[in-house]
């Protein structure tokens, strides 16, 4: 209801005109408002780069350490269920964080499925250009124009995480003291 809905597209349709292309961005600040989101615009297409709970936890963890220079500094967007998360380890906060964050994405994916392309990091590095095909069908089939041929290199080199498992051993714990909340 505090949207600036005429406002907002406005905005957007701005950027679009500038640049003659459509608009990509790294929406996080919006991962809990992705249904209004598309009920704002409709032929969104959201991308969900996926990775397992691990790694981005461990991703999580680093930026706190590199950002912050201390692992106990809340780094990035605090889900509804921080409450439960701020008296846990670090490791089982960056687990938390990424598991509640990752819930409500499912959620408006289940309830838009049209809307979403997910994305394994892992095949993304590994064959950027099959994806970039894939987006573009979709932009076809969501009302929107394809994209221009792909021009990236071939493929990226994928970020392996090592000691993965303290965070794979937080993950059931976190999950289960998450489950027992209602949204």
């Amino acid at each position: 209801a505090e949207v600036d809905v005429d406002g907002l597209r406005a905005e957007l349709a701005g950027f679009e005109d500038v640049f003659a292309k459509p608009i990509a961005m790294k929406a996080m600040i919006l991962d809990w408002h992705l249904p209004t989101l598309l009920n704002i615009f409709p032929n969104a297409i959201l991308l969900w780069v996926t990775r397992p709970t691990a790694s981005t936890a461990s991703s999580l963890l680093e930026a706190r350490r590199v950002f912050y220079g201390d692992e106990t500094a809340w780094y990035s967007f605090k889900p509804p269920e921080y409450h439960l998360l701020q008296g846990l380890s670090p490791v089982e906060q960056v687990v938390g964080q990424v598991l509640a964050t990752e819930s409500v994405i499912r959620e408006a994916r289940a309830a838009h499925p049209e809307a979403f392309m997910t994305v394994e990091y892992e095949a993304f590095c590994a064959h950027p250009h099959e994806q970039w095909v894939e987006l573009s069908q979709l932009m076809v089939a969501r009302g929107g124009s394809p994209l221009p041929a792909y021009a990236g290199p071939p493929s990226f080199d994928l970020r392996k995480r090592t000691a993965l498992e303290p965070f794979e051993r937080a993950e059931e714990r976190v999950a289960h003291l998450l489950g027992n909340v209602e949204r």
